[in-house]
């Protein structure tokens, strides 16, 4: 009974895991299209809102996060040592460091679209970059380290689960490529879209 209920435990934190590791990867290749620009990202928006702004995919989400916050925080607790390797100290800190920038970020939005029934696209949040000068720079750097916190933590999980796969070896490359290219492209799509912004409203 004990081992069952682990298993369902582990199973329940593996896929609550992959949920939010499958969300975190289409935000962030969206947020990768503003390289091109802000009228692309939010066109392409206009798929991401269609997938995960619906009844049943926000509970799936929000559920999946609750679950692996709290499955999270029970295997900190259940540990009788902190004896643990630098990857382990990461998968287990980088969460709760997360949570402080993330929790900003997620009640922001929520509030443009639920309390004001502002449309939170890409064009009002790199137009909010510039109502203050220093804003810009501080938003980078608070927007980077959120996805330097949730994406290396998402990236040990994911490696973890797959590791000892056939097909995980066999294309191995790739995965890694993908592991590097989605924070690294989406950093650019950033600083893509606060240029382009910058630049429309010199124009004007």
């Amino acid at each position: 009974m004990h081992e069952d209920l682990n298993s369902l435990v582990r199973r329940t934190r593996i896929l609550s895991g992959i949920v939010l590791f499958i969300y975190a990867s289409t935000h962030l290749l969206n947020h990768s299209v503003a390289s091109f620009s802000i009228a692309a990202a939010d066109a392409v928006r206009e798929y991401f809102i269609a997938v995960w702004r619906n009844p049943v995919a926000e509970i799936l989400l929000f559920a999946s996060l609750a679950l692996h916050i709290l499955l999270g925080v029970q295997a900190v607790l259940r540990r009788k040592s902190f004896k643990m390797t630098g990857r382990e100290w990461a998968q287990m800190v980088f969460p709760f460091l997360a949570l402080m920038v993330l929790i900003p970020h997620v009640l922001t939005a929520a509030t443009l679209s639920r309390v004001f029934g502002v449309e939170d696209n890409y064009e009002l949040i790199f137009a909010g970059t510039l109502v203050d000068p220093s804003l810009a720079s501080k938003y980078t750097v608070f927007y980077s380290l959120m996805i330097v916190l949730i994406w290396t933590h998402g990236v040990i999980g994911i490696n973890g689960l797959l590791r000892y796969r056939s097909y995980y070896a066999r294309f191995r490359s790739l995965f890694v490529g993908f592991f590097w290219a989605v924070p690294i492209l989406a950093l650019a799509g950033f600083i893509s879209g606060v240029k382009e912004m910058s630049l429309l409203t010199y124009a004007h």
